[in-house]
């Protein structure tokens, strides 16, 4: 899982070759559409998180902070 909460991890993760380049491109256009059009910074109010497979319904839950994926644990 990607859990991008500042400009700064944003921009490792856009000059990361390890991830894909689509993804890549999305992030960034999602970032900029973000900071331009909205006016809002990534950080405290705006975060971009990133699932990937692998990724259990705990670590999702956790990283997010609150259960979207459904599986709740008591």
């Amino acid at each position: 899982m990607l859990s991008l909460t500042d400009v700064f991890e944003v921009s490792s993760a856009l000059g990361d070759t390890s991830l894909d380049v689509d993804l890549r491109a999305l992030l960034g256009f999602r970032a900029w559409h973000m900071c331009v059009e909205h006016e809002c910074q990534i950080g405290q109010e705006v975060r971009i998180f990133v699932v990937q497979a692998g990724d259990t319904p705990e670590v999702i839950n956790e990283a997010i902070g609150f259960p979207i994926t459904g599986d709740v644990t008591p």
